[in-house]
């Protein structure tokens, strides 16, 4: 009787301080900076969109975050591009400007430079 009483002792203080360590331990801080989640709500360009910000006659210039590189050749299929690569308004597509075609429109000559033509917005003339 002796005995089971020193382990049920024994036992009893085993479990004691391991409950009282587990109290102990450091709990991880878990609050939320709202800063940080709105900064990562913001909308940003995967790294794999190509976003043309200028059109040349031997390439175009491609955005990487706030700088610009220039890569020689066609532009790819299916790039985006910026207001300042858009033609004027009251531009009328003819087949005769159109360098070639990519997804979403035309690369098209427009008073001696290169320029972005959405297909949607315009027929063929």
């Amino acid at each position: 009787m002796k005995k089971k009483t020193t382990v049920f002792a024994l036992t009893g203080i085993i479990l004691s301080c391991h409950l009282f360590l587990a109290g102990c331990q450091k709990t991880e801080n878990t609050t939320i900076n709202h800063q940080d989640v709105q900064s990562s709500n913001i909308s940003k360009v995967d790294e794999n969109t190509i976003v043309v910000s200028e059109i040349k006659s031997n390439g175009y210039m491609r955005l990487y975050g706030e700088e610009s590189y220039f890569f020689e050749g066609p532009i790819p299929y299916a790039a985006h591009f910026l207001k300042d690569t858009l033609p004027d308004s009251d531009y009328k597509l003819n087949k005769e400007d159109i360098q070639y075609q990519l997804e979403k429109g035309y690369i098209i000559k427009n008073r001696g430079a290169s320029s972005f033509q959405n297909s949607v917005s315009y027929e063929l003339e």
